[in-house]
């Protein structure tokens, strides 16, 4: 109903239009050039000309958009490539890192032996048993494994610090010696003055690595930037 009366209107409307023109028409009313103005040449060929100048204008700048959009767009999509062809790599690398970094919070407050066992444990090995010094030695040369791994992040990004990553691995494989003790029993005993340091010491490090590149490693693994 709405839209028959919305349709009815419009038809109204035209129907008068047309009948007022009609009648204007009738009545003598015409649309005509006042034959007293004279046409000025020069002010239409300044017209032209500013129309022109106009015109070029914006061919330019239409060409430069045009050239612009023709080299960026090209290299966005390139960068992008690169970033998801090396994202596999990237990410394996900073998911080791992360490992270390999150072995630094746990630990922090730590006070004995087997709470750091347990600990390292959590983000380094399957072994169900490390209070012995076999198991600690077992599990310092995985540690130390990582390194090609970590070395391979200065290639992967561009801000990266791999020997402050090395001297963390380095310490935690040192923190790992320290901890090592010949039975289970043992374990429960507070931490020893040199393991105490090797934990501070460990943890500064990550604490430091965190600050200065965590943020641009990051960054880098986003494939769509915010």
């Amino acid at each position: 109903m709405k839209k028959f009366i919305s349709y009815g209107w419009f038809f109204l409307l035209v129907a008068l239009i047309v009948i007022l023109t009609v009648f204007l028409y009738h009545k003598g009313f015409r649309i005509t050039y006042p034959s007293e103005l004279e046409t000025s040449w020069d002010a239409v060929s300044a017209v032209a000309a500013w129309v022109g100048v106009l015109v070029s204008i914006i061919g330019v700048v239409a060409s430069f958009v045009a050239i612009w959009y023709a080299i960026k767009i090209p290299k966005i999509i390139a960068e992008r490539q690169d970033k998801i062809a090396l994202f596999e790599k990237r990410y394996e690398c900073y998911t080791v890192i992360q490992n270390f970094l999150a072995l630094s919070n746990q630990i922090e407050n730590l006070q004995t032996i087997k709470e750091i066992h347990a600990a390292f444990k959590i983000y380094f090995s399957d072994s169900e048993k490390f209070h012995n010094n076999e198991s600690a030695s077992v599990l310092a040369v995985e540690l130390n494994q990582q390194k090609l791994l970590i070395i391979s992040g200065s290639f992967l990004f561009s801000h990266y610090n791999d020997k402050l990553l090395q001297e963390i691995i380095d310490t935690g494989m040192d923190l790992i010696l320290a901890v090592a003790t010949e039975t289970e029993a043992q374990a429960k005993a507070p931490l020893s003055k040199r393991a105490a340091q090797l934990k501070q010491h460990y943890c500064r490090l990550c604490n430091d690595f965190e600050k200065k590149y965590l943020d641009a490693i990051e960054n880098e693994l986003e494939l769509i930037q915010k």
